[in-house]
């Protein structure tokens, strides 16, 4: 399964997440979040396409694609954002409980005192050093995966 995440410059802590198909699919879902004044740059890495839409002035939309296994529906990733904006795959699961165990894992890594990272549920963790986020957050996308072996099985 093919994985959009993606955040902008006015919400750092808040992951969108699609499925999508083809390059051109990904590129259109982050478009949606940028305007007219906004510049396109892609460029492959490891992951996948990194695709930013950046008006040159502080607004920006970034994007990053992964590929996952069809069979893990949960995904836990970690964004840096503020001073510039990278995505890292942290790890995937079957189910819900096992993502949390990655998710505080990740979480606890970021920081020797885990104090003070915050919590958003057992889903995401945010932490600030004032001028800088860190955020690891479960992404569920069974939904996705279910709506695809419909597809497939059609």
């Amino acid at each position: 399964m093919k994985i959009l995440i993606l955040i902008d410059s006015e919400s750092y802590s808040d992951v969108l997440y699609y499925a999508f198909e083809t390059k051109e699919e990904a590129i259109k879902l982050v478009a949606n979040f940028a305007d007219e004044t906004m510049k396109l740059e892609t460029k492959e890495n490891k992951y996948g396409t990194r695709i930013v839409y950046d008006d040159g002035k502080g607004c920006f939309v970034v994007g990053q694609t992964f590929e996952v296994p069809d069979y893990l529906p949960y995904v836990v990733v970690k964004h840096h954002a503020y001073d510039g904006v990278d995505f890292d795959m942290v790890g995937s699961a079957r189910d819900f409980s096992d993502a949390k165990l990655v998710c505080h894992a990740a979480a606890a890594d970021l920081v020797d005192d885990i104090d003070n990272i915050d919590y958003d549920g057992d889903e995401q963790f945010i932490y600030d050093n004032g001028n800088e986020w860190d955020v690891v957050t479960v992404l569920d996308f069974s939904m996705a995966l279910a709506q695809q072996k419909t597809k497939e099985a059609a």
